[in-house]
C-alpha cells in the first residue's frame, strides 16, 4: 500500500493493488483529515466491489468521491501525467 498525499485526506489515507485470481484491481481507503483515528472505517472505500482495473481509473474514481482534480489526484498518487490523460 502507498500513502496519498492528497491536501486535506493526507493524514491516514492509503491507496495500492490487490492480486487476487480475476487479475486483481486497484483500491484505497480515504480519511479526511482531523477526523477520527484510522481504526473507525474510512470515509471513502474504494474496493473490491468497484474493481478498480488501473491507476489512471483509480485517481479518477478518488477525485470524483472526493471533489478534488484529478490532476491533483494523480500528483498526490506518484503518477506520471501520461497514465491519467491516455485515453
Amino acid at each position: 500500500m502507498n500513502a496519498l498525499w492528497l491536501g486535506g485526506w493526507d493524514d491516514q489515507s492509503i491507496w495500492g493493488h490487490t492480486s487476487d485470481g480475476a487479475g486483481g484491481y486497484y483500491l484505497a481507503l480515504l480519511w479526511k483529515n482531523g477526523g477520527q483515528p484510522a481504526s473507525r472505517d474510512p470515509d471513502v472505500a474504494i474496493n473490491y466491489r468497484q474493481r478498480v482495473p488501473s491507476p489512471r481509473a483509480l485517481a479518477e474514481v478518488i477525485a470524483d468521491r472526493t471533489g478534488r482534480p484529478v490532476e491533483d489526484v494523480r500528483q498526490a498518487m506518484g503518477l506520471p501525467q501520461a497514465v491519467v490523460q491516455r485515453s
